[in-house]
């Protein structure tokens, strides 16, 4: 999508498919933790591997995880451009703070028009229909 296209067939994402692409992102850790036991058990391998997984893919070219390749949503900016690998590490990390406010951060996602929860007001993205 170009900045040509802006808010002309742009589906924003439900919070239900929002929801289940997080459960889908869960998968690949869970795996990586049975298979090897002492990842699951250390809390810095655990933070680094969420960081690097959720980071790393949605500044690609899938702009998403597994999870949202599945439910057919992407990652973009304001302007529906691909982030980068910098706002993409602000989106994960300002997640914790949607989480720490009793997760009122994702509920956020009901009041304004464009489906944002607070860490994507924050770094300035969208999540919409591919």
């Amino acid at each position: 999508m170009n900045s040509n296209e802006l808010n002309v067939n742009v589906r924003y994402a439900s919070f239900g498919e929002r929801l289940l692409a997080s459960i889908i992102d869960m998968i690949p850790g869970v795996i990586l933790a049975v298979v090897f036991p002492a990842f699951g058990s250390n809390f810095f391998l655990g933070v680094l591997y969420g960081w690097l997984y959720s980071a790393l893919l949605e500044s690609s070219q899938y702009q998403g995880g597994l999870g949202k390749i599945a439910m057919g949503i992407i990652v973009t900016d304001d302007k529906y451009q691909r982030i980068d690998f910098t706002t993409a590490t602000g989106r994960h990390f300002s997640r914790i703070l949607s989480s720490l406010i009793l997760f009122i951060g994702f509920l956020m996602m009901f009041w304004n028009d464009k489906n944002k929860c607070l860490h994507d007001k924050m770094v300035g993205t969208i999540v919409i229909k591919r």
